[in-house]
């Protein structure tokens, strides 16, 4: 019998609706029975959360996700993951506290990288993402060589995902400025793929946009998820 999940969604809420599909259907490959598996999904108020964020008020930002990992153990979650990366700023203080175990985007991502062999991968995904040193730190514990934009392309990064989007809006502009700045890692700093930080970004960047293998952090995250839900 396959263990309930809990989502802590709504950061944004068109990754949490990817996350759902593609959890319900990689349970669907795997197992190859067409019901669904048992999923709580608790929304938390993205204003809000990267309020906290951007002011640095992670304490709060940490009690609004403990609140929500509360919720869900009420709810009957076996486990539960953030179906976002910024919120993992917090995520040794959410996985000390809560009480059931969460999955790390951030671990997840980087033990793929580590499996896939690739050596120099650039890190992209909201500001705060690349700001705060938390993908960093867990690259090093896995030995990889992570590379992070300059502060001036980090602004372009989250730009290009902030307001479009966050809301699942594509603009061919901002897609191909995307484009060209990896080009640009790619030829001067030796990047070898590049880790798509933010759930919202697979909805434009795929295999093929860009020179070098992508990363996608919610396709990883969901593949652990549903590993601890059929284990």
């Amino acid at each position: 019998m396959a263990k309930t999940v809990g989502i802590i969604g709504g950061l944004g809420p068109e990754s949490t609706v990817d996350y759902y599909r593609r959890i319900l259907l990689e349970c669907r490959r795997r197992t190859g029975l067409a019901n669904n598996p048992d999923i709580n999904i608790v929304s938390v108020d993205i204003v809000k959360a990267l309020a906290h964020v951007s002011s640095r008020e992670y304490d709060k930002l940490e009690a609004m996700l403990l609140s929500s990992a509360a919720r869900l153990n009420a709810a009957g979650s076996d486990f539960a993951a953030i179906a976002s990366n910024t919120p993992h700023v917090v995520f040794d203080g959410i996985a000390r506290h809560s009480p059931i175990p969460f999955v790390s985007i951030v671990e997840s991502t980087c033990s793929f990288v580590k499996r896939r062999a690739y050596e120099r991968p650039l890190l992209t995904g909201t500001l705060f993402t690349m700001r705060e040193g938390f993908y960093r730190e867990a690259a090093e514990r896995y030995g990889i060589d992570l590379i992070v934009p300059s502060q001036e392309d980090m602004l372009t990064i989250h730009d290009v995902i902030f307001p479009e989007l966050e809301e699942g809006i594509v603009v061919p502009e901002k897609k191909a400025r995307f484009v060209e700045m990896v080009g640009r890692y790619v030829r001067e700093r030796g990047v070898d793929c590049v880790i798509l930080g933010c759930t919202e970004l697979p909805l434009m960047i795929g295999e093929g946009d860009v020179t070098v293998p992508v990363v996608n952090t919610s396709e990883i995250h969901v593949n652990a998820i549903v590993d601890r839900m059929l284990a």
